[in-house]
Order: structure tokens, then sequence, then C-alpha cells
């Protein structure tokens, strides 16, 4: 015969603690970067329309003046490659893939996005305005969906849209791995002047360059993203050292918050 009884008790603990937020935040951009292989890095995309004021010499190439709305020739812009400077559509060569692995955006309007891969559209998403969207998949679009033997060149674009009834200003993102199939790692690339649409080709470790046109003169300042296993990292200091083995003795044993 059994019986059920029903009493309180007493909260004496918080089960076993989570250390997963401390893992994910010792995630840091040198542990990205070491987890990269050496045909691998990140290729990035930006789009930044703001109303503050854009004067020489400086500027980021991805960097404009507000998108009107429809139907203005300027409602809707095109990505901008951060490394050189020019404007999608980036072409992958052949013997390499381009894999998406993330697209976030907020905006003060209304913004659709579209990808578009060898011409094909492949991805549309909307933000609201003054939202913030970020979309980190788990299978990733990638090239290679497509071509798997990667025989050929392909192509991809992201455009943003402003839906809204006033100027757009926001910043995009598209954050992709660029990784080499059987082909040499490049080490040079063409950037773009971001004031006259000057280009030039430079080291791949290029990050500002003063403009060649004896009519400009101005500086665009770009971004270096190297290639997996290519970039010296500093060494961890004593207490990330300390800290690193009994943050992993604590973790042993887990299996998640409050088992």
């Amino acid at each position: 015969m059994s019986e059920r009884r029903t009493f309180a008790v007493t909260t004496t603990g918080k089960g076993r603690p989570d250390y997963q937020a401390e893992v994910w935040r010792s995630k840091t951009e040198a542990d990205i970067l070491h987890s990269l292989h050496f045909n691998e890095r990140f290729k990035l995309f930006y789009l930044c329309p703001t109303a503050a004021a854009l004067a020489p010499p400086f500027r980021f190439p991805f960097v404009v003046d507000p998108m009107p709305p429809i139907p203005a020739v300027r409602s809707t812009e095109i990505l901008i490659d951060v490394d050189t400077g020019l404007a999608m559509p980036y072409t992958t060569p052949i013997g390499t893939e381009l894999q998406i692995t993330m697209l976030w955006s907020t905006f003060n309007q209304n913004l659709r996005m579209r990808t578009w891969i060898d011409g094909l559209i492949a991805i549309e998403g909307y933000t609201d305005a003054f939202t913030t969207l970020m979309y980190n998949e788990v299978v990733s679009t990638s090239t290679a969906d497509i071509d798997p033997t990667f025989a050929a060149a392909h192509t991809l674009l992201v455009q943003g849209t402003n839906l809204g009834a006033a100027d757009l200003s926001g910043t995009a993102k598209v954050i992709c791995i660029e990784r080499i199939h059987g082909t040499e790692l490049s080490t040079t690339k063409t950037v773009r002047c971001a004031w006259c649409g000057h280009t030039k080709v430079v080291p791949n470790e290029t990050t500002l360059l003063t403009c060649p046109s004896p009519k400009c003169g101005n500086q665009t300042v770009f971004q270096h993203h190297p290639w997996g296993g290519t970039v010296k990292l500093p060494a961890r200091t004593r207490v990330e050292k300390a800290q690193q083995p009994t943050l992993y003795k604590k973790m042993s044993g887990q299996r998640g918050r409050g088992q």
C-alpha cells in the first residue's frame, strides 16, 4: 500500500553550477582564429549608412550616406567587402568555397535584405525598425552546395532595401568563411578608394590606402583577415593560465544546469 503526502521542501542550494557562459566568454578572437584551418579565413561584408559627417581624410569604405526610401535610386544599397572596399558581388575563384555563417543587421527603418548566389535569389529576410537581427545558421549556406567539386567560379551578392518612410541609418553585416580547395593562397588584393573609386593592387596585409590619384589623396581604412594559422597571437597572461585549469576542473563531470 502506498501513501501520497504533500509537504514543503527547504531549498538549500541552486544545484550544480552552469559554466556555459564562462566557456562561451573564453572563446576569444584568438581562440576563433586558432580554430580556422590553414586554408580558411573570415570574409566580411558590411554596410553602414549614417548621417554622421563623412569628412576627409579618413573613411571606412562601407560607411555611406543615409539611404532614402523607395522609389529613390539609393533606396537599395549593396554591401561592401571590408578587406578591399569593393562592392559586391564577390566572385569566388575556381577551387574556392564561400560559406555564409551569419547575417546581422540593425536599422532605424524597416529593411529587406536579399542574398543572391550566381544571380539566383537564395535568402530573403526582413528587419523591423529599431530591432536587431542576428541569423546564425547551424547548417550554413555555401557555394559547395551547388558546386561540391569547386570546379567553377561563383558570385555572392547581398543588398539591403529601405522599406521605411524616412532615410535609413544603421548597420548590416554578412560574415562568411572563405575556404581554398586545391589552389594557392592569394597574397595580394585589389582595393578601392572610398572617396574617388581609384583601385590599386596591394599586399593582403594592407589596412590603409593613401589614394595615389593626384585629384584625391584621401585615405581609406580596410580590414585584414589572415588565413588560419598565419597570424601570430599574443601569449596568454599568467592570470589566464591560472584560471583556465580551474575552470575546466570545475566543468569536469558537469552535465548541465541543476543536475
